[in-house]
């Protein structure tokens, strides 16, 4: 419609200043004045993409997409991803809008969507893209002053999942406020953790981490990226599945974004 495609041409206009003339990336600007022509636009675009997965939790959500855009990417399938981490909704539309001519000239079934999603947009964004999956990392006390405690960042988690009831829930069932989530919502869900005793205080198993080669890697975002791929089939059929292969991924996909300082802090944070 005419609004739409407005809101589009805006948004091309305005990346094309942000990185031509003021030599910025213009990852969420874009977006937002799509978004101010068109404030439903979200769900026109969702339409680009064939199957598609959102990641949230406090922690480690730039790192999982991307190693799951990765992973996705290394099968042969077409994918956009919020790689440098702009997760509202208008960040969301930037990285559908930019990617949207490619998008659209390749097959049906070969698109496919990863996007990191703050936990507050999540209501946002899911009942207007309607993913695949969602992936539900961990959930701790953070920035009070903006998500309040911890069960109104719940509550609003599980009302997203509500209004995108053919969403499959993927949640880090050693996280019991994952848990918590999953057994209250009409979602399909599949739960992923760790396998076996830890040694690890019970409350901080979500924060669980391995180091590998110096990079720390989240233990749940790998076990998250795991699961995910899996449902997806997006192995890549050159490689021969090792235990050792999910971690290595992880730390290969660190590495290429070393150059990224918003996801290389991400990175060690997580």
């Amino acid at each position: 419609n005419l609004r739409s495609s407005l809101a589009c041409t805006s948004s091309d206009i305005a990346r094309w200043g942000l990185r031509s003339v003021l030599k910025r990336q213009g990852g969420v600007l874009p977006g937002r004045i799509a978004m101010k022509i068109d404030p439903e636009l979200l769900s026109d675009l969702a339409s680009l993409v064939d199957r598609s997965v959102v990641i949230t939790g406090t922690n480690g959500k730039t790192t999982t997409s991307n190693l799951i855009a990765d992973a996705v990417a290394a099968s042969g399938a077409t994918v956009v991803c919020n790689r440098a981490g702009n997760n509202m909704e208008p960040g969301v539309v930037g990285a559908l809008l930019e990617a949207r001519s490619d998008l659209k000239r390749v097959d049906s079934g070969k698109r496919v969507g990863v996007f990191e999603c703050d936990e507050l947009y999540t209501v946002r964004v899911l009942p207007k893209l309607k993913p695949t999956h969602f992936v539900l990392l961990n959930l701790f006390r953070d920035q009070l002053d903006r998500y309040g405690e911890i069960d109104h960042t719940q509550d609003v988690i599980a009302r997203a999942l509500e209004l995108s009831p053919a969403t499959t829930l993927i949640y880090n069932a050693d996280d019991p406020l994952c848990a918590a989530i999953a057994a209250r919502v009409p979602n399909a869900s599949i739960a992923f953790g760790i396998d076996g005793a830890t040694n690890t205080e019970s409350d901080r198993i979500s924060d669980s981490r391995a180091v590998i080669g110096k990079v720390k890697v989240n233990i749940a975002s790998t076990n998250a990226l795991r699961l995910v791929i899996k449902r997806n089939h997006a192995i890549p059929s050159q490689n021969v599945i090792r235990d050792d292969y999910y971690p290595r991924l992880s730390l290969n996909a660190t590495r290429r974004f070393a150059g990224n300082t918003h996801y290389q802090q991400s990175a060690l944070k997580s």
